[in-house]
């Protein structure tokens, strides 16, 4: 069982082995989102760099209420949290912190991002921080 809130107490090494564990369940999970065929959008090397994004992300989403319904795509999320936390933010990293914090999301087909299960409320916030 992933423990959803290390990144509260700072478990740098727990917090690396759980983005591991996303990358192993996912491996076609890499840095601009997941894999399309004949496309080139990164490495999974890339996002276990990427360490720091991954819990402001995490941090990002700790809060926010989502719905059974995925109704936000993730590349617009991603924007939204850069603007946010104002660091740089790959859709491969949002999406495996939407994994990690077990938010329920549906992969698109013939595309790097998924939909994530935001509530109304939420992604009204969100419209107005982007």
């Amino acid at each position: 069982m992933l423990n959803k809130f290390r990144f509260i107490a700072g478990d740098r090494i727990g917090f690396e082995r759980d983005l591991e564990n996303v990358l192993k369940e996912n491996p076609t999970l890499v840095r601009c989102g997941f894999q399309v065929k004949d496309k080139d959008f990164g490495t999974q090397e890339q996002l276990l760099n990427s360490l720091n994004e991954f819990k402001l992300c995490c941090n990002w989403l700790k809060d926010k209420k989502v719905t059974k319904k995925q109704t936000v795509d993730s590349y617009y999320l991603k924007h939204v949290v850069e603007k946010d936390v104002e660091t740089y933010i790959s859709n491969g990293i949002f999406i495996c912190s939407v994994i990690y914090m077990d938010i329920p999301y549906k992969k698109h087909l013939h595309s790097p991002n998924i939909t994530v299960a935001l509530s109304r409320k939420e992604f009204d916030k969100c419209q107005n921080i982007y």
